[in-house]
């Protein structure tokens, strides 16, 4: 069964999953652009007495049909969800969303890849950093148990009439302001230590430049690769870390730091670490949350952030 069939024989048959005085609901596909390209396959299941309805995506039911679970099993799993969510209210849209003074304060950045999200880019304003962009959201109310956000579209940046300088600084600094940057031994993350952070300068006895690894992210390890649009975050790392280093983008919400000092001492030339950021993508980071194939190099005497060459996949030649 195709991903195509998959989405519809949902359509057709989960209304037989709904409880009796739910039969009626209206039941409607939602596609939507995801980020790294791709699209995102909702369903949603509309009461006729509610205005609102939770919307959840089939593609990783479509995962688990792959790996053998029936598709009963699927359609009982997918409404169990809906049950569980569908008294949960919707984010609440501030009213003065269209006033840029009044929201500049709970706009956020993110990270993603420039050459993969050509069509998403087309709609929203953005800024380059060398072949990633950055975007930008609005932080919304916590709901539920989870917060949400919306992305700033270029209708509502037109209407904020500023510059993009003005919507990208406002955007840096609160994430500085809202969470931080953290950088740590990857080793004490392995062991669940969250509480070093070489930024603050202030761990005694411990040296940052003698780590083998290290890891930049947020407190709440979300989105901590908005570090590289930050030239004060990463001129924090090279002084924490005493020189350049390069820059493995592990995933959107982390990034790992390897000193060129001690890619040196341990053989771990930009061609190895290239590899081995592909190898993780491939093996352990979902689609969305990838950011680059090859790595990056951070210069404190330039403040540049730039790609490694060497680091690239090289393309094999067309046999002629």
């Amino acid at each position: 069964m195709s991903f195509e069939e998959f989405c519809n024989y949902m359509l057709e048959h989960l209304r037989d999953y709904l409880p009796e005085e739910l039969r009626d609901a209206t039941i409607e596909r939602f596609d939507k652009s995801l980020i790294n390209g791709g699209t995102g396959v909702g369903i949603v299941i509309r009461e006729p007495d509610k205005d609102m309805a939770p919307c959840f995506y089939v593609n990783d039911a479509f995962k688990e049909y792959q790996n053998g679970m029936p598709l009963g099993e699927l359609c009982e799993k997918l409404i169990d969800g809906y049950m569980e969510h569908r008294d949960v209210k919707a984010p609440i849209v501030p009213d003065n969303i269209f006033d840029f003074a009044q929201v500049k304060d709970q706009i956020l950045p993110r990270m993603i890849n420039l050459k993969q999200n050509c069509d998403l880019l087309g709609e929203r304003p953005y800024t380059r950093v060398d072949d990633l962009a950055v975007v930008y959201m609005v932080d919304l109310p916590d709901f539920g148990d989870c917060g949400a956000s919306m992305p700033i579209s270029n209708s509502i940046f037109e209407k904020w009439q500023i510059s993009m300088e003005e919507l990208h600084t406002a955007a840096i600094q609160n994430a500085v302001t809202r969470e931080g940057y953290i950088l740590h031994d990857i080793r004490a993350m392995i062991l669940g230590d969250m509480t070093m952070n070489f930024l603050n300068n202030d761990i005694p006895g411990l040296d940052a430049k003698d780590a083998p690894m290290l890891v930049l992210t947020t407190p709440s390890q979300i989105d901590g690769a908005t570090a590289l649009a930050n030239p004060d975050i990463l001129m924090a790392v090279g002084r924490a870390v005493q020189g350049d280093y390069y820059i493995l983008p592990s995933s959107t919400d982390e990034l790992l730091v390897v000193t060129k000092e001690n890619a040196r001492e341990n053989g771990s030339t930009p061609k190895k670490l290239g590899e081995m950021v592909r190898n993780v993508n491939q093996q352990a980071v979902e689609d969305t949350k990838q950011l680059s194939d090859h790595i990056y190099e951070f210069n404190m005497e330039s403040r540049e952030l730039r790609t490694v060459p060497e680091s690239r996949e090289k393309v094999k030649e067309a046999e002629r």
